[in-house]
């Protein structure tokens, strides 16, 4: 064994609390909950089985597992790191990391039948699916897709058919205006009822009378506008509206998306805005997509990317994704921010669950979220000196305990250790020698001594290449190097010598 997350419930255990305890759980990810074999090439669950399987028991107490990784703030590491989720099998466990099951999207899409006697509007549908199902664009990006591009694909070529198309899309910067991406390929599929290139050829072909050679980034648009005789709407919406009917493969009426033939394409673009809304065409994906039985929370992930880049407190930024974070060196605050977050809105049975955990193989971010949960707890206990400082005629008030600072949490900072077949942690000598001293796997040096051991300037390039000490990498419930509690609460003359009283050793 090589030690893993799962080891911290037993230290959690000797320290008294149980999982029903917890509020939340904040894992690093690589190196903490995955390692890689002695290739570095093939990654896996650190702890395979016993890793997952304590996964499975935060979930089942109610507690939400957060992933907080030092990559960089953007939203696509947020959705690598939920493709590796998917791909070591504990999306289940991480909001944020599951994908929609588009499979009754799909078979309601095939339904529709033919692409070249399809309705203009539910063509427009289609493939405006099909190139969210298959790109990573999302509906809120589709009206920025230009059409020049397509005219040096073949797009007319008979022979060519199959073969894949190269897109762009129009980005829009406030200093430098209109320009078109970077070169895209969209492939084709065996299935050509789900085929996005040939529904995307079918669809070039059927408006191509109404392009213009030419034409301004307002109107190089691939989607067009649609159209209809307003008074053969006004009658079907009226009718609609009263039976509540539609027919299969139909949207709402208030949509022209839809299986109507009197609307029509336009010779303008669906919305030529350098940020375009098209509320119709999301309307339309919400009726289509609630009628496949997609939940509202899963159908956002259609309309517009479900990751974020946030701006938070002190001046920090992360990325977030449900409860995938990327928060470069900014983990306390990603962790505060969380915290607060999910205070405002309430958590059910959770919300009044005042103890937390945070698991990371670099002793640096164990220390330094530690740090930031003790800070509050040490203003309080020094508040509380220094009143009997001053009126030392009186008698000593209680010993403060309990959690302390507005997020009301008391934080357990677990160290890890990287597993042996991975990378040597970089990190601050000193500071993994303080968290040796706290976790009581070094002795406390007396002043003297460590003055003397200090002068080796253990925070040289040489010192910090030096690997971690071997009674640190052990096995099983000994890989553990440290668990920190008190935290931001726990209180009192136990936080003095903080973590001492609740220290795990590895």
């Amino acid at each position: 064994a090589t030690g893993s997350i799962a080891d911290a419930a037993s230290h959690l255990a000797d320290a008294g609390v149980e999982l029903t305890d917890l509020r939340v759980a904040f894992f690093d990810f690589d190196q903490t909950l995955t390692a890689v074999d002695a290739s570095r090439t093939n990654k896996s669950v650190r702890g395979g089985d016993d890793a997952a399987a304590f996964m499975q028991q935060l979930k089942a107490a109610g507690v939400p597992s957060v992933i907080v990784t030092a990559t960089k703030p953007n939203s696509t590491n947020c959705h690598a790191i939920a493709a590796e989720l998917r791909h070591l099998d504990l999306e289940n466990y991480v909001n944020g990391a599951t994908v929609p099951d588009a499979a009754a999207l799909k078979a309601e899409l095939a339904s529709w039948g033919a692409n070249e006697t399809m309705a203009p509007g539910l063509l427009s549908l289609k493939l405006s699916c099909l190139l969210v199902l298959n790109t990573d664009r999302y509906l809120g990006d589709l009206p920025r897709w230009a059409f020049s591009p397509h005219g040096d694909n073949g797009d007319h070529d008979p022979e060519d058919e199959r073969g894949p198309l190269k897109y762009r899309m129009w980005m829009y910067d406030p200093d430098l205006g209109p320009s078109l991406s970077a070169t895209h390929t969209l492939s084709p599929l065996d299935d050509l009822l789900l085929c996005p290139v040939a529904c995307l050829r079918t669809y070039l072909r059927r408006t191509q009378h109404l392009r213009t050679n030419g034409a301004g980034h307002e109107h190089d648009k691939l989607f067009l506008a649609l159209a209809g005789d307003s008074s053969v709407n006004s009658e079907a919406a009226a009718t609609a509206t009263t039976t509540g009917n539609t027919t299969d493969g139909e949207m709402g009426s208030s949509t022209p998306f839809r299986d109507d033939p009197s609307f029509t394409w336009m010779a303008s673009a669906l919305d030529p805005s350098g940020e375009p809304t098209c509320p119709g065409l999301h309307e339309a994906m919400a009726e289509l997509l609630a009628k496949c039985g997609v939940s509202k929370s899963d159908a956002r992930h259609f309309h517009a990317d479900p990751a974020s880049v946030v701006d938070i407190a002190d001046g920090a930024r992360i990325a977030q994704m449900g409860d995938i974070i990327c928060a470069a060196y900014n983990k306390p605050e990603a962790i505060k921010h969380w915290l607060h977050d999910h205070q405002k809105r309430g958590m059910l049975g959770a919300s009044m669950r005042t103890t937390s955990m945070f698991v990371d193989d670099n002793s640096d971010n164990a220390f330094g979220v530690y740090m930031a949960f003790a800070h509050p707890e040490l203003q309080r206990y020094d508040g509380q000196l220094q009143k009997e400082l001053k009126t030392p005629e009186l008698p000593a008030g209680p010993v403060p305990t309990g959690p302390a600072g507005e997020l009301n949490i008391v934080m357990h900072s677990c160290w890890l250790p990287p597993p042996p077949t991975g990378k040597a942690e970089s990190a601050d000598d000193m500071v993994r020698g303080l968290v040796q001293q706290l976790a009581g796997t070094a002795p406390i040096l007396p002043s003297a001594v460590a003055s003397s051991t200090n002068s080796t300037n253990t925070n040289s390039n040489s010192a910090r290449k030096k690997p971690v000490p071997k009674k640190l990498g052990g096995g099983g419930g000994g890989a553990l190097g440290a668990l920190f509690g008190g935290r931001g609460g726990g209180g009192g003359r136990r936080s003095a010598a903080v973590g001492r009283r609740r220290s795990a050793v590895g």
